[in-house]
C-alpha cells in the first residue's frame, strides 16, 4: 500500500510559509519506500488552499 500526504488548516497561510510545510513533509516522509510518487516525483495535497507556490521535486495539488 502506498501513502501520500494532505497539508490542511493552511488556506490563509501565505505562499512561503506553505511551501515550508509542503518541503517539511518532503523531506521527513516522501523518501520512505512506501511513500506514493506520480512520474517519479512525491504527491503532496493541500486542503482549499491555493498552489501559489512551487517546489521543485514535488507534485502538488489543491484537493477540496
Amino acid at each position: 500500500m502506498k501513502a501520500a500526504i494532505i497539508l490542511d488548516g493552511l488556506y490563509t497561510e501565505p505562499a512561503a510559509a506553505k511551501a515550508m510545510w509542503v518541503q517539511k513533509v518532503n523531506t521527513e516522509f516522501a523518501g520512505h519506500g512506501q511513500y506514493l510518487l506520480i512520474h517519479g516525483e512525491p504527491l503532496i495535497m493541500l486542503f482549499s488552499a491555493p498552489v501559489d507556490f512551487d517546489v521543485p521535486g514535488v507534485l502538488l495539488r489543491n484537493v477540496y
